[in-house]
């Protein structure tokens, strides 16, 4: 009778450790499943980070082009009514500054 405490005992033992070494494998396992599909979600934000910064990159780029490009033509624009005035008002302006040169 005594054996068969110690050889239960014995055999409670074991799977006790079974269970045990089976947990912590178990453990193991779901810890690493974890950072795999913590990577690939990792790993897929900054992939999805990195989409939007290159599309809002080519936003900005296509705005400062229209902005630079509206700059430009209202420069010309400008520039011909500057050029105009100038022509249309030459002998006046030539008149006033011989006029404030000889005092007159």
């Amino acid at each position: 009778m005594t054996t068969d405490v110690i050889e239960t005992l014995s055999s409670i033992d074991t799977r006790a450790n079974q269970i045990m070494e089976n947990a912590l494998a178990r453990k193991k396992a779901l810890a690493k499943e974890f950072d795999e599909k913590a990577q690939i979600m990792s790993d897929q934000i900054q992939s999805q980070c990195q989409s939007h910064m290159e599309a809002l990159t080519r936003e900005l780029d296509e705005e400062n082009a229209r902005q630079i490009n509206n700059l430009s033509l209202q420069a010309k624009e400008d520039l011909a009514a500057l050029d105009e005035n100038y022509k249309t008002n030459h002998d006046k302006y030539v008149r006033e500054i011989f006029s404030r040169i000889i005092g007159a």
